[in-house]
């Protein structure tokens, strides 16, 4: 059994550090938010990280997970927004779901995330490989410049950061005006 809020060292940390004056952003995967805890956690951030989106791409990056673990999260994260918590989705873009990153950028603005940011895949030593292939880095250029139209199109934050520059030049800059 887990402890209450009032009683979890967490909540006593959280509270003390914004007590502080500091903002305080909880990564997490999703799984081990409870309403009550955030109730307890006032202006508190959470960066959620949603690595894949389809039925597919949860499968292929949790295999050990329930199929409906997405649809769990979602819901938790939902809660959260509703109490006026913060929420960004971080997305680590591998082989198995760089197609997603519109798809990513949509959800994230119907689910009332305040952003949604994108990072490579970081291979672990003498793990899986899961980059993405040289072959298709112009494929993830092209998701990439879609995610941040979707963005555009929504007035939804998008931060894509650490892919190199042949994969992800700069914004395009407004036009001047005469």
């Amino acid at each position: 059994a887990r402890p209450g809020p009032a009683r979890c060292p967490r909540t006593e940390m959280i509270s003390r550090a914004r007590r502080s004056g500091f903002r305080v952003t909880l990564v997490t995967s999703g799984w081990g938010l409870e309403p009550a805890r955030l109730e307890s956690w006032p202006g508190l951030t959470i960066r959620a990280s949603l690595h894949g989106l389809t039925a597919a791409s949860w499968r292929a990056l949790h295999p050990r997970q329930s199929a409906s673990g997405l649809g769990e999260i979602l819901g938790r994260l939902a809660e959260a927004t509703a109490l006026g918590v913060r929420v960004e989705a971080y997305h680590v873009l591998c082989r198995d779901n760089y197609r997603e990153a519109g798809e990513a950028v949509s959800l994230g603005r119907q689910r009332g995330f305040a952003r949604t940011s994108f990072r490579p895949f970081l291979p672990f030593p003498g793990g899986e490989s899961l980059e993405i292939p040289a072959a298709e880095r112009g494929e993830l250029a092209q998701a990439l410049e879609e995610a941040r139209q979707r963005g555009r199109e929504h007035a939804h934050p998008v931060s894509i950061e650490g892919f190199p520059p042949a994969v992800t030049p700069p914004p395009a800059a407004a036009p001047r005006l005469p």
